[in-house]
């Protein structure tokens, strides 16, 4: 496995998450501090899956004084073999198996900041081989949570069933975007689609 941090990260130290928390144990803080990920299980009953949009509440807890979503979105069918490296809690709605394409992580890796990327047919890539890449299974109801400086990808889904599952994504208030070498940062902050949900380290 080849990293290479990106060109402009020169200066970056990764920074634990403050304990203690009142929803996320110190267990799934520490492994998040220290693998970049974790899972929150039991989290949603299936009467709150149909009103997802109310159980975001365990992600918004000490995150950041202000805090937006990047984009939040329904993904129903995971067929893609591809990499994404963007900052997303996942509320699965289906039980996510290995054989269905449940999310795969590199433990670890978040710490050295951001990579190196280039762009392929499948999006954006970091990696040159999975190696040390580990399955991250969650039943209806869990949530997975991982940092964006995480190396993450979806298998195949080779079932014949559906795997359904509910992405939010978090930024620090300000944040930019630079979607490509070169080109203009755009903040973070579009009123239909990144809305404010901590402000003065409170919910909005």
């Amino acid at each position: 496995m080849n990293l290479q941090p990106h060109p402009l990260n020169t200066e970056f130290k990764w920074q634990d998450a403050e304990l203690p928390f009142s929803i996320i144990s110190t267990e799934q803080a520490e492994q998040g501090n220290r693998e970049g990920y974790f899972l929150l299980e039991g989290v949603l009953t299936l009467e709150a899956l149909q009103a997802v949009k109310t159980a975001i509440d365990p992600m918004e807890e000490k995150t950041s004084e202000f805090l937006r979503t990047v984009k939040d979105r329904r993904q129903f069918i995971a067929r893609a073999d591809e990499l994404t490296f963007a900052p997303h809690p996942v509320l699965r709605s289906t039980d996510a198996t290995i054989e269905n394409g449940c999310p795969w992580v590199m433990p670890g890796v978040h710490s050295k900041g951001t990579l190196d990327h280039w762009y392929t047919d499948l999006g954006w890539q970091c990696l040159d081989g999975l190696d040390g890449a580990v399955p991250v299974e969650a039943k209806t109801g869990d949530v997975v949570v991982f940092s964006s400086l995480t190396p993450h990808r979806t298998a195949l889904n080779n079932t014949a069933e559906e795997r359904k599952a509910y992405i939010v994504q978090y930024c620090h208030d300000g944040s930019r975007m630079y979607p490509r070498e070169g080109e203009q940062g755009v903040t973070q902050n579009h009123p239909e689609r990144q809305f404010l949900m901590v402000k003065d380290d409170a919910p909005v």
